[in-house]
C-alpha cells in the first residue's frame, strides 16, 4: 500500500508539472506557422492592409502562439519586408470566420511574440 501512495504521488506531481507549462488561458508555446496559421493569415490580409493604409511587398507567417478561449486567438509574427513584421491577434470563433482582433507594427524577427490586447495607434 504504501508503494502505491508513492507512485500514485509521483504521477500526479508529473502531471502537475506537466499542466502547469499551459496554463488556462494561456499562450501556447511557439510553433511554426502551418496552413491553419496561414489561412487565419489569409483570411484578414486586406483588413490588415486597409487599417495600416500600407500594401506590402510581403506577407507571410512565420509562426505563431494560440490561446484558446470561447474559439481560438492566434497570435502571429507574419513577416512583411525583408526587416520588417507584424504581430496580428486573430480570432476564430464558432463559425468559419477569422476576425483580425489587433495588430502591431514595427517588430523584428528577434521580437518574441507575447499577448496583446486590440490595436496599437495606427
Amino acid at each position: 500500500m504504501h508503494k502505491l501512495s508513492i507512485v500514485l504521488l509521483a504521477v500526479i506531481l508529473f502531471c502537475c508539472v506537466q499542466l502547469g507549462s499551459t496554463t488556462a488561458g494561456g499562450l501556447s508555446e511557439t510553433k511554426i506557422a502551418d496552413e491553419d496559421c496561414r489561412n487565419a493569415v489569409a483570411a484578414v490580409k486586406q483588413t490588415v492592409v486597409s487599417q495600416t493604409r500600407r500594401n506590402y511587398s510581403q506577407f507571410k507567417a512565420v509562426e505563431y502562439k494560440t490561446q484558446v478561449v470561447s474559439g481560438i486567438n492566434y497570435f502571429v509574427k507574419v513577416k512583411v519586408a525583408s526587416k520588417e513584421y507584424l504581430f496580428l491577434r486573430i480570432y476564430k470563433g464558432f463559425s468559419p470566420n477569422y476576425i483580425l482582433a489587433g495588430i502591431r507594427e514595427n517588430k523584428t524577427e528577434k521580437d518574441k511574440i507575447e499577448y496583446f490586447e486590440g490595436n496599437e495607434e495606427l
